[in-house]
C-alpha cells in the first residue's frame, strides 16, 4: 500500500509543478487531488463512497504537498538570506472564497501580503516562545541535577 502512496504522491507533485510552471494560476490543493482522481479513475466506475473517501484522502495529501513545497521555498529562502537580503518564496498561501490555494508572490493583493506578514510574525513569536520554554526547563534540569551537560557526564 506503500508504494501506491507514493505514486499518488509523485502524480501530485507532478500536477503541482505543472501549474506552477503556469505562474499566475493559484494552486488550488482541491484542483489537484481531482485532476489526480480523474488519471486513477478516469471513468468514474468506483462506487460513489469510494470516489468520495480516495477524493477527501487525496486532497488531504494534496494540501501536504502544497504546504511541503510552501515550506520549502521558506527554509530555501531561511538558508539562502544574507545580512539584509532574505529571498522571498515564489507563492504564499491565500484564502479565496474560503479555500486555501497557492499563488503567485506577484499576484497577492495588499491584504494577502498582510495576513501572510502577520501569520509569519505570529509563527516566529510562538517559535520564540517554544524555544524560551524549553531553555527554561533544560536550564532547571541541570540545576535540579536531573540533565547532565555531555562535558560533564564525560569527566564523572
Amino acid at each position: 500500500m506503500n508504494n501506491e502512496h507514493e505514486k499518488i504522491s509523485d502524480m501530485i507533485r507532478h500536477e503541482y509543478e505543472r501549474l506552477n510552471r503556469s505562474v499566475a494560476i493559484p494552486i488550488d490543493p482541491a484542483s489537484l487531488a481531482e485532476t489526480v482522481y480523474k488519471k486513477i479513475d478516469p471513468s468514474s466506475r468506483s462506487p460513489l463512497l469510494v470516489r468520495y473517501s480516495a477524493l477527501m484522502h487525496i486532497r488531504q495529501m494534496g494540501r501536504s504537498i502544497c504546504r511541503e513545497r510552501y515550506k520549502f521555498h521558506e527554509e530555501e529562502a531561511e538558508n539562502n538570506s544574507q545580512g539584509n537580503f532574505f529571498e522571498l518564496q515564489p507563492r504564499y498561501p491565500v484564502m479565496r472564497d474560503g479555500i486555501e490555494v497557492y499563488i503567485p508572490r506577484m499576484e497577492m493583493t495588499y491584504e494577502d501580503r498582510l495576513e501572510n506578514i502577520q501569520r509569519l510574525e505570529s509563527e516566529a513569536k510562538t517559535k520564540s516562545r517554544h524555544a524560551r520554554a524549553l531553555r527554561a526547563e533544560t536550564d532547571n534540569l541541570v540545576r535540579s541535577g536531573k540533565l547532565i551537560i555531555a562535558d560533564e557526564a564525560k569527566a564523572s
